[in-house]
């Protein structure tokens, strides 16, 4: 075999397996928005995630402050503000109960206020924690 014959053969496979020129710019303006939309969506969860397990370890800590012998309600508020501090929840809702038997401290905060990227499917709705412990 020649090389024009095996020229030949190599442009005409080429052609053949060759995309038109526009395609990948087509391909492209398709896969771009679905891939960034699964990114910022994952983004986001993992966010909201952050924020669930904020709230339960800060609930936790208020409640260990008001179980403690002379633990008061304003004690489990104030740990409890201050865990919650540390990732930018800044103003949750804190209700802490302090009894002779139980500390009881729930946090509730607004997702619409803390979602970067999801904030029209979010509105009113509310993340909250409660955690109860019994004094012995």
């Amino acid at each position: 075999m020649n090389i024009r014959t095996r020229l030949t053969r190599l442009n005409r496979l080429t052609r053949m397996t060759a995309k038109p020129k526009g395609a990948v710019a087509v391909e492209l303006a398709i896969a771009v928005p679905i891939v960034l939309l699964l990114f910022f969506g994952l983004w986001e969860m993992c966010r909201l995630y952050n924020i669930r397990e904020t709230l339960a370890v800060a609930s936790m800590e208020g409640a260990r402050k008001g179980v403690v012998p002379g633990g008061t309600a304003t004690d489990a508020t104030a740990a409890a503000q201050s865990i919650c501090a540390l990732v930018g929840v800044d103003s949750p809702t804190i209700t802490a109960t302090v009894t002779a038997s139980a500390s009881t401290v729930t946090i509730a905060v607004q997702l619409d206020r803390y979602a970067w990227v999801t904030p029209f499917f979010l509105k009113n709705r509310t993340l909250q924690s409660t955690t109860t412990l019994k004094k012995n």
